[in-house]
């Protein structure tokens, strides 16, 4: 068992400073996003967290199987008051040789990089003043019970949060300047390479009068709208989508009066690589009432294509 605990410290309250460090995840040696919910979907197998820094770095990095630290860290509880950190942190080997993160609800693990041949990270490297460390995991190390998991066999979700601190001798404690967390779900047979289009979801009817074409709309069709906001209407239809929306001035011609929206998880990302790859802007992400937004290009033909996230719509 490797549970080795450092001297107990005190922690201070939570200062606010400019950014110490960035996090990501990749797997494959591709960085994988985060979805609408702020979540990371992974296949069950190794993953790297990588992190940037901008100076020398102590961590706190407490990962757990269970959701309240990470609840807590997202309220802002101070760190003295969170159960993940209530332990000090764990002491291990250098340049993680077993290639693992401790799991623990009360202790968190201790990484640091202090120079090329002392730090806690698989690799090293130094880009333009910044210090780019990777972690390599290949296995969850339990050590509430002990039990040592290959990420190949595991399936679920594990929270992580990591904070950013500093020693001060004169007062004996940890002083919080950064606090970041992550919530990673493994999945068995999860293809992270799978497109991020949903498939076909709305067609939009721009109207002059929105209550009026409300009306009219479930007259014809004979169902009442699923929501109604007053720059968004949707109907139900046959798990398909009928929305209408307000005129402006952008889409007031009637050549682009009706627009195909396709479902995405993530609007401003797939926005952005819609224009990387020569798309032209027609409209920005906006939100249209409620969690629902829209956007949409034109291809390099003048062809219109509409994206739409709305988590209110569920096809039958």
């Amino acid at each position: 068992m490797k549970k080795i605990f450092l001297l107990a410290l005190i922690f201070s309250p939570l200062l606010i400073v400019a950014q110490q460090f960035e996090i990501n995840v990749f797997q494959d040696g591709k960085r994988i996003e985060k979805n609408i919910s702020n979540e990371i979907i992974l296949q069950n197998k190794p993953f790297d967290l990588v992190f940037t820094f901008y100076t020398n770095t102590n961590l706190l990095v407490n990962a757990s199987f269970e959701d309240k630290t990470y609840i807590d860290a997202l309220n802002n509880v101070e760190l003295s008051k969170l159960s993940g950190f209530a332990e000090t942190g764990i002491a291990e080997g250098q340049k993680n040789k077993d290639y693992e993160v401790f799991i623990s609800n009360s202790a968190p693990n201790a990484w640091f990089y202090e120079d090329e041949d002392y730090h806690r990270f698989n690799k090293v490297e130094i880009k333009e003043g910044k210090i780019i460390a990777t972690r390599l995991i290949k296995q969850f190390n339990n050590i509430e019970n002990n039990i040592v998991s290959k990420v190949e066999d595991f399936e679920g979700e594990i929270y992580f949060v990591v904070v950013f601190y500093e020693f001060d001798q004169t007062n004996f404690e940890r002083i919080e300047y950064q606090r970041e967390t992550l919530k990673l779900i493994v999945k068995k047979n999860y293809n992270t390479m799978k497109s991020p289009f949903l498939g076909l979801r709305t067609v939009a009817y721009f109207v002059p009068d929105l209550e009026k074409a409300k009306h009219w709309y479930s007259k014809v069709f004979e169902t009442e709208p699923y929501f109604d906001e007053p720059y968004y209407v949707g109907f139900n239809i046959g798990g398909y989508e009928l929305g209408l929306q307000p005129t402006n001035e952008k889409n007031a011609n009637k050549s682009t009066g009706v627009i195909t929206y396709w479902g995405v998880e993530n609007i401003n990302v797939v926005y952005e690589n819609l224009l990387a790859n020569g798309a032209i802007e027609v409209e920005k992400p906006k939100n249209v009432g409620g969690e629902l937004m829209v956007a949409s290009v034109k291809d390099p033909w003048g062809n219109i294509i509409g994206i739409i996230y709305n988590p209110e719509f569920k096809v039958e």
